[in-house]
């Protein structure tokens, strides 16, 4: 396992533990991240940025969700890669259907990194 490249993650978490521990995490394994504590500052980052992977939690306190995050985050950039995160029930199934990735809280280290390299990761045609 392992990604042969470095990856330039936008990771958007309300939760300061969770958001400085995924960030380290990935920062070890080499990659590039941008932290956002809510969907309205991801989406002005977004503005002037084109991350390789949107890493987001669903559900933040609030105004934007993290659905609203996505779709903002692909109007700009339509083949930007995301990961969706909860600790609630994944309200949307048809994500899942549609061949998008999600990880479900608490994950750990290796869960994290396999669901990094699996949204970065095309899939075979």
């Amino acid at each position: 396992m392992g990604l042969d490249r470095t990856l330039s993650i936008l990771l958007v978490e309300d939760d300061d533990g969770i958001r400085t521990i995924a960030s380290l995490l990935l920062e070890t394994e080499g990659h590039r991240v941008h932290v956002a504590s809510s969907g309205e500052e991801a989406s002005e980052w977004l503005k002037q940025n084109h991350p390789d992977l949107l890493f987001t939690d669903i559900n933040m306190p609030g105004g934007m969700k993290g659905t609203e995050l996505v779709r903002i985050a692909r109007l700009a950039n339509p083949g930007l890669r995301v990961l969706l995160t909860s600790g609630e029930a994944f309200p949307d199934p048809s994500w899942l259907a549609s061949g998008g990735h999600y990880l479900n809280k608490p994950y750990d280290r290796r869960a994290l990194l396999a669901a990094i390299e699996a949204t970065a990761t095309p899939a075979a045609a």
